[in-house]
């Protein structure tokens, strides 16, 4: 569960993939968030594509080479290949609503696990609305494969103020403590009866299946799965939230369905 994302170089327009082997869903959102903050920067950002062609045929395949055309983003990908078991980064806010989007990740999943597809929809729909709440954003980004173990691996990610900001009213002293209260089921930035259940049931969702639940803010990482619970202060800081999971398909596990009484009715942010 080690994020794979890009290298960055400090002080630069480049994002750096040289180096980078591994396609995952967490690469692509983060890397994302970050051309978004050049551009709202006035930056132009320039991509270097991965050393091995392989990995750069995946980020092709994965419709990276487009969502950087999209953006004028400088690359040297090629513009061919054949398309896998994937879902490409793709934006949610305000003009695109993460309910549509969850929709869409619904259908992708209900084909191979019923349970998983429900899962998947709550978990986009929860995280949603806690990154357009609190961030600061109007986006955020999602991507999500099924890799070659029938294991589904899926990262959202926004570019925001972080975690430690967005709760700097209970505050928490560092980013590791602003994961943890976070993850505090009914704990809310706004202090409202009701809210504060979003990242909790998410997280338990995902464990539920017997999957694997990461969340990232500024220099801060959590992870928590069938092996126990892990917590880690990083020696590098990053903008905003980057959520990862990984889900097994196929399981014959139950998802008990939210009770919105409990949970706070239609308002379940963080």
């Amino acid at each position: 569960m080690v994020h794979s994302g890009p290298l960055y170089q400090n002080r630069s327009d480049i994002i750096d993939f040289r180096n980078l082997e591994l396609i995952r869903p967490a690469s692509l959102t983060t890397a994302a968030i970050e051309i978004d903050r050049l551009l709202s920067e006035g930056r132009q950002p320039r991509f270097i594509a991965p050393s091995s062609h392989a990995s750069a045929l995946a980020l092709v395949d994965r419709g990276f080479a487009s969502f950087l055309d999209s953006r004028s983003v400088l690359h040297s990908l090629p513009m061919w290949a054949m398309k896998p078991d994937t879902l490409d980064v793709t934006s949610f806010g305000v003009e695109n609503n993460v309910e549509n989007l969850a929709l869409r990740l619904h259908e992708w999943g209900a084909e191979r696990d019923a349970d998983l597809a429900a899962a998947l929809y709550i978990c986009l729909c929860e995280a949603g609305d806690n990154i357009l709440f609190h961030s600061g954003r109007a986006s955020g980004y999602f991507a999500a494969e099924l890799d070659e173990t029938d294991t589904l691996r899926f990262a959202i990610a926004d570019g925001g103020v972080g975690m430690r900001t967005s709760l700097a009213s209970l505050g928490p002293t560092d980013d590791l403590e602003a994961l943890d209260l976070a993850m505090t089921s009914g704990v809310s930035a706004t202090q409202e009866i009701g809210r504060g259940f979003g990242l909790a049931s998410m997280s338990r969702y995902v464990l539920e299946r017997g999957g694997t639940f990461a969340i990232m803010s500024g220099s801060a990482f959590r992870i928590e799965g069938p092996a126990g619970l892990v917590r880690r202060s990083l020696s590098n800081s990053a903008a905003g939230v980057l959520i990862q999971g990984i889900l097994p398909t196929g399981r014959e596990i139950g998802i008990e369905p939210v009770d919105a009484t409990n949970s706070g009715g239609d308002s379940n942010e963080k």
